[in-house]
Protein backbone atom coordinates (compact mmCIF):
# COMPACT_ATOMS: atom_id res chain seq x y z
CA UNK A 1 0.00 0.00 0.00
CA UNK A 2 0.89 3.55 -0.41
CA UNK A 3 0.06 7.08 0.80
CA UNK A 4 -2.18 9.83 -1.46
CA UNK A 5 -1.18 13.03 -0.93
CA UNK A 6 -3.49 16.32 -1.53
CA UNK A 7 -2.45 19.65 -1.67
CA UNK A 8 -4.55 22.96 -0.74
CA UNK A 9 -7.23 21.06 1.14
CA UNK A 10 -8.67 23.96 2.72
CA UNK A 11 -10.77 25.92 0.14
CA UNK A 12 -11.37 29.10 2.87
CA UNK A 13 -7.55 29.71 2.65
CA UNK A 14 -6.34 28.46 -1.40
CA UNK A 15 -9.85 29.54 -3.29
CA UNK A 16 -9.97 25.79 -4.54
CA UNK A 17 -12.81 23.37 -3.48
CA UNK A 18 -11.02 20.18 -5.20
CA UNK A 19 -8.94 18.76 -2.84
CA UNK A 20 -11.41 18.96 -0.10
CA UNK A 21 -13.89 17.73 -2.41
CA UNK A 22 -11.50 14.40 -2.81
CA UNK A 23 -11.15 14.24 0.77
CA UNK A 24 -15.15 14.76 1.78
CA UNK A 25 -16.11 12.22 -1.01
CA UNK A 26 -14.05 9.41 0.55
CA UNK A 27 -15.67 10.59 4.32
CA UNK A 28 -19.44 9.69 3.34
CA UNK A 29 -19.14 7.17 0.40
CA UNK A 30 -16.09 5.14 1.51
CA UNK A 31 -16.35 4.93 5.34
CA UNK A 32 -14.18 2.29 6.83
CA UNK A 33 -12.20 1.91 3.24
CA UNK A 34 -9.75 4.68 3.37
CA UNK A 35 -7.82 7.15 6.29
CA UNK A 36 -7.38 10.43 6.36
CA UNK A 37 -5.34 12.85 7.63
CA UNK A 38 -5.65 16.16 6.87
CA UNK A 39 -2.47 18.44 8.23
CA UNK A 40 -2.06 22.18 9.23
CA UNK A 41 0.63 24.44 7.56
CA UNK A 42 2.40 27.32 8.29
CA UNK A 43 2.53 30.40 8.08
CA UNK A 44 -0.17 30.14 4.88
CA UNK A 45 -2.37 27.22 5.83
CA UNK A 46 -3.27 26.06 2.74
CA UNK A 47 -3.19 22.10 3.72
CA UNK A 48 -2.32 18.72 2.58
CA UNK A 49 -4.19 15.24 3.09
CA UNK A 50 -3.01 12.25 3.23
CA UNK A 51 -5.30 9.56 2.24
CA UNK A 52 -3.85 5.71 2.62
CA UNK A 53 -6.37 2.43 1.71
CA UNK A 54 -6.69 0.13 4.86
CA UNK A 55 -9.94 -1.96 3.52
Amino acid sequence: GGFVMLHDTFPEYCGWPGARDVLDSLNTKSVGTYEKVDMYLSPMNYGLGLIRRIG
